[in-house]
């Protein structure tokens, strides 16, 4: 019997053309399509992965951190409440402040009010500007008008209080006044008059002197005259 042949396998990057490939028996096969199989499965496997979407979870909103409150105050103490409105009207009406300086007094009777109901100090110019701002708001508004929200109309009414009670007095002192002008005005016009009369004596005294001054200047002359005419004989 002749010898069996050996069956050459192919090396990687050797020419196919030149060796020949083994004859594939039924364990190889089977391998193979095993190999198949897998490798499909693999495949198939990846191709699930990349073409599936990509889901991404959206953040879920807790909504902002609660702010922290103050210890020893109410809720919403730092605004301005209709309470801290009624209370600043009731201090101004009480004090009717004219200027300034007067609106420490305002801040002092509001501060004691709101102490007692656990609410914020407020300062004088604090109190000043929420006035002022209240009066400029409604400055070209008639004071009649529905719209006219109320704490402007409170403001001007105030406002009213005030310049009438501030126009009293100034009456007062001004009629007053006016008879220590008139007073004045008489003690004037009698000194006035006084100096008139001295200067018309003083006038009539030197207008006096004047004509007693030529008059003697003529009986100089009338004498000067006399001694000449006699020393003018005695030359004869």
């Amino acid at each position: 019997m002749p010898p069996k042949r050996k069956a050459r396998t192919c090396r990687v990057g050797s020419d196919p053309s030149q060796t020949s490939s083994p004859t594939p028996t039924l364990a190889t096969a089977a391998a193979i399509s095993q190999g198949g199989a897998a490798g499909s499965s693999s495949a198939s496997t990846q191709a699930v992965k990349v073409e599936s979407p990509d889901v991404s979870v959206a953040p879920v909103d807790y909504g902002a951190p609660a702010k922290k409150r103050r210890l020893g105050r109410k809720p919403g103490s730092q605004s301005f409440t209709l309470g801290d409105k009624r209370r600043a009207f009731a201090a101004i009406r009480q004090t009717q402040p004219h200027a300034n300086a007067d609106w420490e007094k305002v801040s002092e009777a509001y501060n004691a009010a709101a102490r007692v109901d656990g609410r914020k100090d407020r300062s004088g110019e604090f109190l000043l500007r929420y006035y002022d701002a209240l009066l400029k708001a409604g400055f070209s508004k008639p004071r009649d008008d529905p719209d006219l929200p109320w704490d402007i109309k409170e403001a001007r009414e105030i406002q009213t209080e005030i310049e009438q009670a501030l126009h009293a007095v100034t009456r007062n002192d001004g009629t007053g006044s006016e008879g220590q002008r008139e007073e004045r005005s008489e003690d004037e016009l009698e000194q006035s008059e006084s100096e008139s009369d001295e200067d018309d004596v003083e006038e009539i005294e030197t207008d006096e002197a004047e004509e007693l001054e030529h008059d003697i200047d003529e009986e100089q002359i009338i004498v000067a005259l006399f001694y000449v005419m006699l020393l003018w004989m005695r030359r004869r």
